[in-house]
């Protein structure tokens, strides 16, 4: 599996969650609610760029040469991913579940 597969997920997701805080409903969620919603698109945006930074180093730097390097970098940076996208589907519940 390449990294371009988890990268697009992510835009697809921060797609949808850009979209919820775009509608009209989005003023009638209490405001700690609406906090978590701004919260989880920095988080979303974070985990996007912890996937595509690998991409830019392999192209760049490596000049598209799969090296040892290349590989740790990209298995850190998606672990690091992880992350805020825990944290980011964590705000996500909350707010589903109306708390």
């Amino acid at each position: 599996m390449t990294i371009a597969s988890p990268s697009s997920a992510c835009r697809f997701l921060f797609g949808f969650q850009f979209n919820g805080v775009s509608q009209e409903l989005f003023c009638d969620l209490p405001v700690l609610s609406r906090g978590l919603a701004c919260s989880r698109l920095t988080l979303l945006m974070l985990t996007i760029g912890c996937l595509i930074a690998p991409a830019m180093q392999h192209r760049l730097v490596e000049g598209s040469q799969g090296t040892e390097r290349v590989l740790v970098l990209t298995t850190v940076f998606a672990g690091l991913a992880l992350v805020p996208l825990s944290v980011a589907l964590a705000f996500d519940l909350f707010v589903a579940v109306g708390g």
